[in-house]
């Protein structure tokens, strides 16, 4: 009887051997090269966070205030407004011109020899408003004390001036020996909401130079 016996040469088996350790290694490269990638756009975006300065953020407290000084008072001026020096007062006025009108704060200096008070003064201040304000219709008046002291008259009310709705405020401010600052604020009636807040603020922010001398005085 003959007897076949088959083998597999040993090359067969060496080639065999060589593709799997090669897949192998393949199969390893590819799992560590997708963890270097994950890194690596980890440490780009941690690099991206980390180049983000705070000085690039808006911060409140860059904002420079400007000081100005009228008569008796100093005040704030609104950010960005701009100030003029005029023979009979002071203008502030807005950066721009809304709805036909540039929001604007006139202050004047006047002596009342009469020594009205503040419900007098505006009384009288009334009439006048209705012979020179177009369409003159009175919202409110009253008389408060701010915070630094000094009492203030507040009249409001709307006009209209060549076409376009006004809505403004006579404000008077006692000041020393009978004299008295005036403070028209004006704005368009359609931007009121926006700027009444701006005139409070400068309302606010006035301070009466007199009292504060006297206050250090001995």
């Amino acid at each position: 009887m003959e007897i076949i016996i088959s083998y597999a040469p040993d090359f067969m088996y060496y080639n065999i051997s060589l593709r799997l350790i090669l897949l192998i290694s393949c199969l390893l490269t590819a799992v560590i090269g997708c963890g270097e990638s994950g890194s690596v756009d980890k440490a780009s975006k941690s690099s991206q966070l980390e180049t983000v300065s705070p000085q690039q953020i808006p911060s409140q407290s860059s904002v420079t205030v400007a000081h100005e000084r009228f008569g008796l008072f100093d005040f704030v001026v609104p950010h960005g407004w701009k100030t003029e020096t005029l023979d009979s007062g002071m203008l502030l006025t807005a950066p721009d011109v809304e709805v036909n009108w540039q929001a604007n704060i006139f202050l004047e200096l006047s002596s009342d020899s009469h020594g009205r008070t503040l419900e007098e003064a505006m009384a009288d201040l009334v009439p006048n408003l209705k012979a020179n304000k177009g369409g003159f219709k009175e919202v409110s008046r009253r008389v408060w004390k701010h915070p630094e002291g000094f009492e203030i008259g507040v009249i409001q009310y709307t006009s209209n001036n060549e076409g376009t709705p006004l809505t403004e405020q006579e404000i008077i401010i006692d000041g020393k020996d009978n004299q008295r600052l005036f403070v028209l604020t004006s704005a368009a009636s359609a931007t009121w909401g926006k700027y009444q807040p701006i005139f409070d603020k400068f309302i606010a922010s006035l301070t009466n130079v007199s009292r504060e001398a006297q206050s250090i005085a001995p």
